[in-house]
């Protein structure tokens, strides 16, 4: 079995897309924190034979969350993760955002020895475009020449691929679901040490980052964020984020010219020059995958029933890898108990 787990607050297309996407890449169990409070969201998650879903909102009533959203993924990733490290079938674990869909080649992943307890998945960005035709094109990371052509030629300002792309360029990771390790954004540590473990990477080990396909779809991510809880932005993306929530705020501005400013940052900012990368060669598509996904056993289905609402309702800092004045060993213990309890087998 391949898992997911995503902290998501989006549309329904997008969430159908993302649940769709990754169970046909590969993926056979997504486990999805849904933030916004979206009745049809929740819905069509619930539905879903192959989909946890947790309505995150609900949870926070029951227990206080951090205000920023990295940590409250990374807090949601280690439930998961301690969660599925007691289940034979539960092999591998990607920590992935809703915008996001695996590209892997499963069958070598699941070749891969024990020895391999972490990987990493580089992202492919989907191309951001005013223009028709361009929606199934994918930029990859490019070489220190390649770059070098797109600066002198003014497709991009810097040869640098930070700024080729307008998301992140370290990817995500994926790990064998265990307790000895934390699940962070972009990287996997040993719990209660700092540094970031060795990861494997392969030319087979990718992942589609859908960040702004649209000015529609930038329009819709960027308000969002805007107005939402904290994020860890760096660099020009801040600069965004901060413009964007100006704009969001300012009530001296109609609604009207707030698209209108709003889209004319997507054109100086986001906006990628379609047809030169076209013409460089460098934009590439991806063959559509059609994995039938596969099942927990009856036994390990129990299992998430009993323990999964213990860990939700745990001390979140619990699942923050870094802090070592919480014990994951000894909460686990706990909820077992518990769990054992409350559900004989």
């Amino acid at each position: 079995m391949i898992c997911t787990v995503s902290t998501i607050k989006d549309s329904v297309a997008n969430v159908t897309r993302f649940v769709e996407g990754n169970l046909a890449a590969g993926a056979d169990h997504l486990f999805v924190f849904a933030e916004g409070g979206d009745r049809d969201v929740l819905t069509r998650l619930e539905e879903h034979p192959h989909v946890t879903v947790v309505d995150a909102d609900a949870m926070s009533r029951r227990v206080a969350q951090p205000d920023n959203l990295n940590t409250r993924q990374t807090i949601n990733a280690n439930r998961i993760n301690w969660l599925l490290a007691d289940l034979d079938s539960a092999e591998w674990l990607f920590h992935l955002d809703g915008d996001e869909i695996l590209d892997i080649d499963k069958g070598r992943l699941l070749a891969l020895g024990p020895d391999v307890e972490t990987v990493r998945l580089l992202p492919k960005e989907s191309v951001s475009s005013s223009e028709p035709g361009y929606g199934g094109y994918f930029k990859r990371l490019l070489s220190n020449e390649e770059l070098a052509l797109l600066t002198l030629f003014g497709v991009i300002d810097e040869a640098f691929n930070s700024v080729y792309f307008h998301g992140h360029v370290s990817g995500k990771v994926g790990l064998r679901p265990s307790r000895r390790h934390g699940v962070h954004i972009h990287d996997v540590s040993l719990i209660g040490q700092e540094g970031s473990t060795e990861d494997f990477r392969a030319d087979w080990l990718h992942l589609l980052h859908y960040d702004s396909v649209s000015p529609e779809e930038y329009l819709r991510k960027w308000t969002v964020n805007s107005a939402g809880t904290p994020h860890n932005f760096r660099g020009r993306r801040k600069l965004i984020h901060a413009a964007m929530s100006g704009l969001v705020k300012n009530e001296q501005i109609d609604e009207a010219e707030k698209r209108d400013y709003m889209l004319e940052i997507y054109r100086r900012e986001i906006e990628d020059d379609a047809p030169s990368l076209q013409k460089f060669g460098l934009l590439e598509t991806v063959e559509p995958r059609h994995h039938s996904p596969g099942s927990f056993t009856r036994q390990e289905s129990d299992a998430i029933t009993a323990v999964l609402p213990r860990l939700l309702e745990a001390e979140p800092r619990y699942f923050q890898p870094r802090r070592t004045e919480y014990d994951p060993a000894e909460l686990m213990t706990t909820i077992h108990a518990g769990a054992s309890s409350r559900h004989p087998r």
